[in-house]
């Protein structure tokens, strides 16, 4: 039996192809390891989460071994890894040192999650899950419905939309409707709602802030970004 027969077998399918690249380079390099460009044949596949949510629907749920190194560490999204099966969850900053662990540990059978996606899994057990009537509503806020549009979209009393609100603004801990769809974008429970300047014009004052100033504020972080690479 040679050496490769007793080696970790590790695949790595991921959509970034530089990405892909300094992952196999840095698990090519670790004892015990083999890299494998079969998927059927890997102990421990290491995905981004687009490709590894696929895997988790179409592999024998048994044999399901993914790590996945990513950039979705929106609450939401964590959790549905983690229900579809998914073993192991880290984020693109992680080390190299913690890459090895994570591969190791999924591959003899246990769950890795780096801090940061652990302490967003244990945070979310701790809150009252919305009810699907509610992600409803919730859904029509963060595209700017009144209660009352929203009553009509779902075909229910007005007086039931209000009582929804007041339930999703209790279990988000929000004050507004506004703070609401905030709190549930941040979360991945909704998202944030694409408008053209037609459309943000018939938004509510207060939820057009709510979706502009985020972006503005992500456009400035990129924009102070490429300042200090050009510096």
């Amino acid at each position: 039996m040679n050496e490769t027969e007793h080696s970790l077998k590790v695949a790595v399918l991921h959509q970034e192809p530089v990405l892909a690249l300094g992952l196999t380079a840095t698990l090519g390099r670790e004892l015990g390891v083999h890299i494998t460009t079969s998927v059927a044949d890997a102990d421990v596949i290491v995905s981004d989460y687009t490709a590894a949510l696929e895997l988790a629907k179409t592999r024998d749920q048994g044999r399901l071994r993914i790590v996945v190194i990513t950039a979705v560490d929106r609450e939401h999204d964590i959790r549905r890894a983690l229900d579809c099966g998914i073993q192991g969850y880290l984020l693109q900053h992680c080390t190299p040192e913690e890459l090895s662990d994570a591969v190791r540990a999924v591959g003899r059978g246990s769950r890795y999650l780096c801090s940061f996606a652990a302490q967003s899994v244990a945070e979310s057990l701790t809150r009252n899950d919305l009810t699907p009537r509610e992600l409803e509503v919730l859904r029509l806020l963060a595209l700017g419905c009144s209660n009352k549009l929203a009553a009509r979209d779902l075909d229910v009393a007005l007086a039931t939309v209000k009582m929804h609100v007041k339930s999703i603004l209790s279990k988000l801990n929000a004050c507004s409707r506004t703070q609401a769809v905030s709190i549930a974008a941040n979360r991945g429970l909704v998202a944030w709602p694409r408008v053209s300047a037609h459309d943000l014009a018939s938004l509510d004052t207060n939820l057009a802030d709510a979706v502009m100033v985020p972006m503005a504020q992500r456009a400035g972080a990129s924009t102070r970004s490429y300042a200090r690479q050009g510096a």
